[in-house]
């Protein structure tokens, strides 16, 4: 309650000074956190911010500004500060703020960490990895419990509290063997609340048993490579690349996108069903508002193939003519497809599996190039050896057209959920 007080004298503040619209957020986060080193539990910290960020239309001239202190003479300076960039700025006709008065209050999560039960889980993390996988070393390892209570108001009357809580667990690891290591591998994921076992998540004992196999490694060869098949924490990465280029407001707002005006038509295989759901039950992860003060709604970006919505906020949306999203959250369903991972690399007889990739941003036509980073051969319908960091390149697009298959199972973070993908079309070289 006293955040929302705070957000309507904010907003008091600016129209009183000149300003036409204005909508503030305030949030307060606690971050708590256990961290190991050397297999050891060494740092345990707590660590409370306040975050208040204001954005002003005068005019159609937007200014905006952020600040972490919450008494009267900040806020004034503030104020004054969005109010001038403001009147710096050039008119925009697509400025504007949330104007759906669907107001709401939503909590969900834990509120407050349980630390016997985060250091308990951490430290049995740490020991059964050192009896499972012994050649294992975690470089680092962490647990964190984050809390958030947030407010939006604007000046058309929306008004929208959030409260919520989620465990974490970050882990960065290698293997090493007679003075011989693995490349660096990580994960990183939600915690379920009936967890008890940190090892039992979703692909956990495979990265690190990828691991130990990853000591000695060889190049591909000289053999044509055709097939590629991508993890679901590659096949994600893959994914959001696409959210970001083809999808999202700068590329349809600039035209760069080669998807702007698609909808409604053929843009990828037949397999592809991809939605975005923040408010999932199958996720942990949960977005009740979006950053543009709507309520956020699951919708479907891709079904069968089949181009149904982008990913665009309030501003994206009238600034490139086309409709909002129901979110721009990211958090990814993909629908499984039929076959099972060990048919998957049956069916391929020379390709490599890949769990990571590691390069820049694609450019706006959807190329990307980079390293495959923890991979390994697969060769007459067998995982057969790990390989050397490889060359990967080609185009997003092409990428999800030459979807051959998706695994009939799904595995995610606890913020999206996506099956292994196999496909065609990206070059490979040693």
């Amino acid at each position: 309650m006293e955040q929302l007080k705070l957000a309507e004298q904010i907003l008091a503040g600016a129209l009183e000074r000149g300003a036409d619209m204005a909508e503030c957020f305030v949030s307060n986060t606690a971050f708590t956190e256990l961290d190991s080193e050397a297999g050891e539990i060494h740092l345990a910290r707590h660590v409370a911010t306040d975050q208040i960020s204001l954005k002003v239309i005068v005019g159609k001239k937007k200014g905006s500004v952020s600040l972490n202190q919450k008494d009267d003479a900040s806020i004034a300076e503030a104020i004054e500060k969005a109010l001038k960039s403001a009147g710096d700025a050039t008119p925009d006709e697509a400025e504007g703020i949330a104007d759906e008065k669907e107001n709401g209050r939503f909590a969900f999560g834990e509120p407050e960490p349980d630390l016997d039960r985060l250091y308990t889980l951490l430290d049995t993390l740490i020991a059964d990895t050192k009896q499972a996988f012994p050649l294992v070393c975690f470089e680092s390892a962490g647990i964190h419990h984050t809390s958030t209570r947030s407010v939006y108001a604007n000046s058309n009357g929306v008004r929208h509290e959030v409260q919520n809580g989620r465990n974490t667990v970050s882990c960065m690891f290698s293997a090493s063997k007679d003075g011989t290591s693995s490349s660096f591998n990580y994960f990183g994921m939600m915690i379920p609340d009936d967890c008890t076992d940190l090892l039992a998540l979703d692909g956990v004992r495979r990265l690190l048993g990828d691991a130990e196999k990853q000591i000695e490694t060889v190049s591909i060869g000289d053999g044509a490579i055709e097939d590629v098949l991508l993890s679901p924490e590659c096949f994600d990465n893959m994914l959001e690349f696409a959210e970001g280029v083809l999808l999202s407001d700068v590329p349809l707002i600039s035209g760069t996108s080669p998807w702007k005006g698609k909808l409604g038509t053929k843009v990828a295989a037949d397999a592809l069903t991809w939605r975005s759901s923040p408010d999932n039950e199958q996720l942990i992860a949960r977005q009740k508002i979006t950053s543009d003060g709507f309520i956020a709604k699951d919708h479907t970006l891709i079904e069968n193939g089949v181009l149904k919505a982008y990913s665009l906020s309030r501003y994206g949306a009238a600034a490139s003519g086309e409709a909002r999203s129901g979110n721009t959250a990211s958090m990814y369903l993909v629908d499984p497809g039929t076959v099972s991972f060990e048919q998957m690399i049956k069916n391929i007889r020379r390709g490599i599996l890949v769990n990571r990739f590691s390069g820049g941003s694609p450019a706006p036509n959807g190329d990307f190039s980079g390293v495959a980073k923890n991979a390994f051969l697969i060769e007459d319908g067998k995982v057969t050896r790990a390989i050397s960091e490889t060359m990967i390149a080609g185009n997003l697009i092409d990428l999800l057209n030459k979807i051959e298959a998706l695994s009939d199972t799904c595995h995610g973070d606890g913020a999206r959920l996506v099956p292994w993908a196999h496909v065609k079309g990206i070059s490979v070289t040693g």
